[in-house]
């Protein structure tokens, strides 16, 4: 059975722009959730799902699996059905 964990990381946020690659305590925030997927037991299967460059090679850098977000799903004001980031990752 495979357990996958999709890591949602937008390179565009207004709140706090480039938060997922901005650094807390020592290293990406993005590393806290590879790190926390990678704790668990039961996920055997980890991607990250972005539209963004540079976070994609911090999320490479880490080991995990990039998905490449498709254009339109980069904005925040997008709606996103759960489908669009599963099913290209079920193959």
């Amino acid at each position: 059975m495979t357990v996958l964990a999709i890591t949602p990381a937008r390179g565009g946020s207004k709140g706090v722009p480039r938060k997922n690659i901005k650094p807390m305590a020592g290293k990406p925030l993005l590393q806290y959730t590879v790190e926390a997927a990678r704790g668990c037991p039961l996920i055997t299967r980890h991607v990250v799902n972005t539209e963004d460059e540079e976070i994609r090679g911090v999320a490479e850098s880490l080991g995990v699996e990039v998905q490449g977000r498709p254009e339109d799903f980069w904005h925040d004001n997008t709606f996103q059905e759960v489908e669009s980031p599963v099913y290209p990752c079920l193959n």
